[in-house]
């Protein structure tokens, strides 16, 4: 009797060690299945984050794309006297404190027709990459830097400057104002809301290369 007792305490011990072992195992294999559960939900939420970024980056890639084509546009207008163009796209309410399109456009053509009497005609305008993205209000403002070079009397000169963008439909159109003699006081004139996080660049003196 002895025999059989310790025998069935010996099975009953190697019983519960077997059951606590796959207990064991079993835990061990859930603990696993967590982590890995929890290794795929974080490689989602990264690879989602990484998403919504590389989404955002490529917006605001596009609208500064248009707002660069825009600005070519308008710089090339200017060049080719395409003064109606060049209205076009220029910020309404400065057209409006001009006295509108025909005043302004006569006022371009006669401007020009004054620069090239005295031996200064435009050659090329080169639009660099917009310099950042700012929204207030209903409105999206970005600063575009410009380099033109003009035909002068025993040379040329290079102006640079810039044009401050203005968008009412988030990047789509873009209308513009020559930053050239502009001041934050006088920009706030214009627009009212023109927010503080986009720095006007600093005015530089027009470079003049002797040719002759």
């Amino acid at each position: 009797m002895k025999h059989i007792r310790h025998l069935s305490n010996t099975r009953f011990a190697d019983g519960w060690k077997m059951t606590e072992g796959r207990k064991g195992a079993t835990m061990r294999g859930m603990g696993r299945r967590r982590l890995d559960g929890f290794a795929r939900a974080l490689a989602l939420l990264v690879s989602l984050g990484m998403g919504a970024a590389a989404a955002l980056a490529e917006e605001l890639d596009s609208r500064s794309a248009r707002a660069k084509l825009l600005a070519k546009e308008s710089s090339h207008a200017l060049i080719t006297q395409d003064f109606n163009r060049v209205v076009d796209l220029t910020y309404p309410l400065v057209v409006e404190k001009i006295g509108g399109r025909t005043k302004m456009v006569e006022m371009l053509a006669a401007g020009t027709k004054n620069m090239a009497a005295s031996g200064f005609t435009f050659r090329a305008v080169e639009v660099q990459d917009p310099t950042g993205l700012a929204t207030a209000g209903k409105q999206l403002f970005t600063i575009v830097p410009t380099v033109t070079e003009m035909a002068a009397p025993g040379g040329r000169l290079k102006v640079t400057s810039y044009l401050i963008g203005i968008s009412d439909d988030k990047g789509g159109a873009w209308t513009f104002i020559d930053g050239a003699n502009l001041t934050l006081d006088k920009v706030k004139t214009v627009l009212a809301n023109f927010p503080d996080s986009l720095q006007l660049p600093a005015k530089e003196e027009p470079a003049f290369e002797k040719t002759n």
